[in-house]
């Protein structure tokens, strides 16, 4: 969400269009420094939220809330916004009541964590004038709350497009890789499986998988353990996390997807961008960027022998990778620019494009 956030208000800026952030200062300081290089307008205000699991952050969160309300309600009468742009309709709640009544759009990047949402949402949809979705998915999800009531546009999120990438040479491995925050969500086991079942079919010199991203709570100790038991060490590079593209997409071939209820899958628009094919789970808002046998190649979720199979299809057939990946940076081209998304987000909010 940051990385769009930060392309998004980038481009409205190089329109002409005033953008200012508030950031929740209990971010790990990653935004900042983004909204910093971008050379964009930022604040920072310790507005937290409410958990029903961690008493203790919830405690912090009340302790901080009048003075972070005070903090962006001077901030907000500064800059006098015609919109006021909240991600979350908790952090909408809290800061409603305190600010002037401005136009207020809720702009969605994932799927709904349930029932807290329906119980935010109910509260807090008497504020919100518009609301903005990156997916279909999490459109249909939304519309199942009091707040599907409201207007709501459907904005798919957009990336910058890298230039021209070489084909990759066709000798051994090919190198598959997963994109993420190593968690249950992204479905790693499913994919480790499916890597064993490769190991008794393929030569050992065939493929490596990628796994790419930072190490998340305690499930990246589980996944070492899987590895270890299914035997498959040689197989994996562990790539840790990089915030740079190039140092990613230019040193993969496919791109796996395997997780469940992805808000959008923006690895997956990015791998489109560098040429590379995709292998998505039928999931989320996955679909809507993966067309079949066309620019890359669904699975149903959960599924390991069937993402066995897909994958050694894309293994054995370089010119299937190589036809899947031209597709799909023609897609990316025409459907997923941080243009296009800036032109459909500027039409929800009825400015000019």
């Amino acid at each position: 969400m940051e990385i769009v956030l930060q392309a998004l208000m980038a481009d409205l800026d190089r329109r002409g269009h005033g953008v200012t952030a508030i950031v929740n200062g209990w971010n790990n300081g990653e935004f900042p420094h983004l909204l910093w290089e971008s050379r964009l307008d930022y604040y920072e205000a310790d507005l937290g939220r409410l958990y029903l699991r961690k008493p203790l952050w919830t405690l912090h969160t009340l302790r901080a809330m009048p003075r972070a309300v005070g903090e962006i309600r001077r901030i907000v009468q500064a800059v006098r916004p015609d919109w006021l742009v909240f991600s979350d309709p908790q952090l909408l709640l809290w800061s409603a009541w305190a600010l002037p009544r401005t136009k207020r759009l809720l702009y969605l990047h994932s799927l709904p964590a349930w029932p807290s949402f329906s119980l935010w949402g109910a509260a807090a949809h008497r504020h919100v004038d518009r609301i903005i979705c990156v997916s279909r998915f999490v459109a249909a999800a939304v519309a199942r709350t009091p707040l599907g009531r409201l207007p709501m546009e459907v904005v798919h999120n957009g990336i910058d497009m890298p230039p021209a990438v070489a084909p990759s040479p066709e000798t051994p491995p090919v190198r598959l890789g997963i994109i993420g925050g190593i968690s249950e969500q992204k479905q790693h086991m499913v994919l480790l499986r499916a890597v064993a079942a490769l190991k008794q079919r393929l030569p050992a010199e065939s493929f490596r998988l990628h796994i790419v991203g930072r190490a998340l709570g305690r499930f990246p100790r589980t996944v070492e353990a899987e590895i270890a038991a299914l035997g498959i060490a040689d197989r994996i590079v562990r790539v840790g996390f990089t915030r740079e593209r190039d140092a990613i997409y230019r040193e993969l071939d496919v791109v796996v997807a395997a997780a469940l209820d992805e808000g959008f899958g923006l690895t997956v628009a990015e791998a489109g961008a560098y040429g590379l094919p995709a292998v998505a789970a039928r999931s989320g808002a996955l679909p809507e960027i993966v067309e079949h046998e066309r620019t890359g190649l669904l699975f149903d979720a959960g599924d390991v022998d069937a993402l066995a199979r897909t994958l050694e299809r894309l293994i054995r057939d370089a010119g299937l990778r190589r036809s899947l990946g031209s597709a799909a940076r023609e897609r990316v081209a025409q459907r997923f620019t941080v243009e296009r998304m800036t032109a459909g987000f500027l039409a929800a909010v009825g400015g000019a494009i």
